[in-house]
């Protein structure tokens, strides 16, 4: 975690977190073997698993290629972000800059967050952040996959927007305490602007 001065994060609070290199390794060390299987099954071909496995390929085959599809999009994303130096979340005076994950948001101030708070997802902790208007976060995006990613998030998080510490050099403690503060802050100066 750095203090730091960013064009998209002017003011001198913003806080960066840098991707976790390691954890994107382990991310790619965890998928490979399943995207190897998924190919070896489909280079194999029906008879040679229905000769290991009696009527296995009506199951089998079709899981192999959902396996590749979903694994090789874990893997180019993986890689993308290993290539890429930007931090994978700023949090600042104005908001948060979310690219921690394929499904990040970019930035998301402090104006359109209606709540903070915790939700666990098959032994995940996520942050999630409930905005004003969900689908202009989804409508934004350029690429159809991620605006599709987005949409079933949303569908899963109900008006929010998911930011774990999976991929990011922070735990996921540290990551909650730190939006908690800064968007209490938020709340508060803009109370103390009003009256």
């Amino acid at each position: 975690m750095s203090t730091t001065t960013n064009a998209a994060t002017p003011d001198l609070h913003a806080i960066e977190f840098a991707q976790s290199k390691t954890k994107l390794l382990g991310i790619i060390t965890a998928a490979f073997p399943t995207f190897y299987g998924a190919i070896t099954i489909l280079l194999d071909g029906p008879e040679k698993v229905d000769r290991l496995f009696k009527g296995a390929s009506y199951i089998l085959i079709p899981i192999a290629v959902l396996a590749l599809a979903f694994f090789s999009v874990v893997l180019w994303y993986a890689y993308q972000r290993l290539r890429d130096n930007q931090p994978g979340l700023i949090v600042s005076d104005e908001g948060i800059t979310d690219h921690s994950s394929a499904v990040g948001a970019g930035f998301i101030p402090w104006s359109d967050v209606l709540e903070i708070n915790e939700q666990r997802m098959l032994g995940v902790h996520y942050v999630r952040v409930k905005v004003k208007n969900p689908e202009d976060y989804i409508d934004r995006q350029s690429g159809f996959l991620k605006r599709f990613m987005m949409r079933r998030n949303q569908q899963t998080f109900k008006a929010g927007l998911a930011i774990s510490a999976s991929s990011i050099r922070c735990s996921f403690e540290e990551l909650k305490d730190l939006l908690d503060r800064r968007f209490k802050a938020y709340q508060e100066s803009r109370s103390k602007s009003i009256s």
